[in-house]
């Protein structure tokens, strides 16, 4: 229960997991669903396609993937709603040490106290909509210039590097900065 609520991958190990569906999953410290610690900062291959995240929480880091000292990580094609963190960072997705690729995902409505982000880390995203209902919710970004990718995003803040473009956004060129009503 300490790491990865559902699934946790540890050192070398490669993994892919496609088509699956995870809900109301906890872990007491990293990745309320899926908690990948690599060490030594090696890339190891690691695959999420066609995946919900939903209602997953951790304590400390990763809502519902978290990722560690370790390259490598591709997300596609998936969906994050509703995911939780109690403190310190990424309700979503956070690549602490590490670095993660994000394409053609949704993130909507993820939570965590204030000072807490969507997304954390060493992130690339490409063709995702990043979105907070209510402004008062958290950032989606860390406030630091570690998320890149600036092809067609939509977000609903301007805390993500590269996304400064009003709507509507020139196609597969800019991101775009979107109220949840435009969404």
């Amino acid at each position: 229960d300490r790491c990865g609520g559902a699934i946790f991958i540890e050192s070398e190990s490669r993994f892919s997991t496609t088509n699956s569906y995870f809900r109301n999953n906890t872990a007491n410290f990293i990745g309320g669903a899926i908690a990948r610690y690599i060490g030594n900062y090696q890339t190891v291959p690691g695959w999420i396609t066609n995946s919900t995240f939903e209602s997953n929480t951790a304590v400390f880091d990763g809502g519902a993937v978290a990722t560690l000292f370790g390259f490598g990580l591709t997300i596609e094609s998936s969906t994050f709603h509703k995911n939780k963190i109690t403190s310190r960072s990424a309700a979503a997705v956070i690549a602490n040490f590490a670095s993660a690729t994000i394409n053609n995902s949704t993130f909507i409505d993820n939570t965590g106290p204030s000072g807490t982000t969507v997304l954390y880390g060493s992130l690339t995203v490409n063709n995702s909509i990043i979105a907070q209902s209510s402004a008062s919710m958290i950032k989606v970004c860390n406030s630091g210039p570690t998320v890149s990718g600036n092809r067609g995003n939509l977000v609903t803040d301007n805390s993500c590097t590269g996304v400064t473009s009003s709507y509507p956004a020139a196609p597969t060129t800019n991101s775009a900065i979107v109220r949840f009503a435009d969404l």
